[in-house]
């Protein structure tokens, strides 16, 4: 049985005429589903923590919207490790989608996922700050990234892009507006293994399990959402033109060669800023902090991946 956790706002309200388009194409094919309208943010948790007491592991809990609603759902699960989940892309940066290797498409037929779709691994992150502790599963990030996500959830220019399908490209114009006015902090690196580390002039550090962030920057090229580590991403003692040249070269992956960024892995890590900076946890924002802890879960659950 497929249960349907939707975001109808997701995509600027197009979310709605994808559901009622895939939810006719199951009707049509016989696959049995059960779906759930989020009404308010943190609805599509709520709904992800009653499925859990009353699913079994056979069951698949399907959501429809976001990377944030799909965090929203990854922090609602109970037992993890004993559930399969689906995901049905349709938010504006589409990062998880993207990082899984995920087709966005769902115009025509039944996506591949519900046919014979292949089964993954997923890892599961944490991350703690003095005020919260939540999962992630695409990046948890300090510093400039943050307060760009932060930018992002209030601008009426990410609502104008998706209305012509065009949301990522928040992303890149709130990243240059950031660039102008965001001042770099020290920060200390503490790793799993004990090591620490200090770097001065640091305009962000992000916590990777997956490949993308920010709509589409290829940040950490190697990173994998099965292998049980996070790969930590640092930008730092690089001038605001040095950076603004840096940016393009990420959405290929092509950024690794330049001094100044820093690609470390890990299974923990704990970042100690000099002031309070944004955070973002998949993208949402999660206040501000100096100290945040990040980790990889023991518990994996299960992910159809088209």
């Amino acid at each position: 049985m497929y249960y349907f956790i939707i975001n109808p706002q997701s995509r600027s309200g197009a979310a709605l005429a994808i559901w009622r388009r895939l939810g006719k194409t199951l009707t049509d094919n016989h696959i049995r589903y059960h779906r759930f309208f989020t009404r308010y943010r943190g609805h599509a948790a709520v709904l992800a923590a009653r499925l859990s007491d009353h699913t079994g592991s056979r069951d698949v809990i399907a959501v429809l919207g976001g990377d944030g609603t799909l965090n929203e759902v990854i922090n609602g699960l109970k037992d993890p490790a004993r559930r399969t989940l689906a995901y049905i892309p349709t938010g504006s940066g589409n990062d998880f989608a993207r990082g899984m290797g995920m087709k966005t498409d769902f115009s025509r037929g039944i996506p591949p996922l519900f046919r014979s779709g292949t089964i993954r691994r997923l890892d599961i992150c944490q991350c703690q700050t003095d005020r919260i502790s939540k999962r992630f599963v695409i990046s948890s990030g300090l510093g400039f990234d943050a307060a760009i996500c932060h930018e992002a959830l209030h601008s009426p220019l990410k609502k104008a892009l998706n209305k012509i399908r065009a949301g990522k490209l928040t992303y890149t114009f709130l990243a240059l507006r950031q660039l102008i006015s965001f001042h770099p902090f020290c920060l200390q690196l503490i790793t799993d293994n004990g090591r620490k580390r200090t770097f001065e002039n640091v305009y962000f550090i992000a916590a990777m399990n997956l490949k993308y962030e920010g709509g589409g920057f290829q940040f950490c090229p190697q990173a994998s959402a099965d292998d049980g580590y996070l790969d930590l991403f640092l930008i730092h003692g690089m001038s605001k033109l040095k950076i603004l040249l840096l940016l393009p070269t990420a959405f290929f992956g092509l950024h690794t060669r330049f001094k100044g960024v820093e690609i470390i892995r890990c299974q923990k890590a704990e970042f100690l800023a000099d002031r309070p900076l944004p955070v973002h946890i998949d993208g949402e924002s999660a206040g501000v902090s100096a100290r945040v802890r990040v980790s990889v879960l023991r518990e994996q659950p299960r992910i159809l991946s088209g």
